[in-house]
């Protein structure tokens, strides 16, 4: 974690917080064509994973999706993970739609 000398310290406070933005960028895979240590899933193998944002009412959110026609790459109900979902934006990159633990 940028910004701590303890490793441990600023994960247990990133959490605490309650909201949290991460991102990770590995510098120099969207331009190298032989890079194939990231595996994403996505359709744009640029070095770029997803993005994920926790909801208060997931099936709300799977709703409100539906009805603005997002398409879905895993809805809750399908495999194990119940508390989340995968939509792609416009460009193909997936966002992953988390319930909230604290609500669950």
């Amino acid at each position: 974690m940028v910004g701590y000398k303890d490793q441990d310290a600023g994960a247990k406070s990133m959490f605490a917080r309650g909201s949290m933005i991460e991102f990770e960028y590995i510098y120099g895979t969207d331009t190298d064509p032989n890079f194939k240590g990231y595996e994403t899933g996505n359709q744009n193998q640029d070095g770029f994973g997803h993005f994920a944002i926790i909801v208060d009412n997931l099936p709300a959110a799977v709703e409100r999706f539906d009805k603005l026609g997002v398409n879905f790459v895993k809805r809750p109900e399908e495999g194990g993970m119940s508390h989340i979902a995968f939509i792609t934006d416009p460009d193909g990159y997936y966002i992953e739609i988390i319930a909230n633990a604290d609500l669950i």
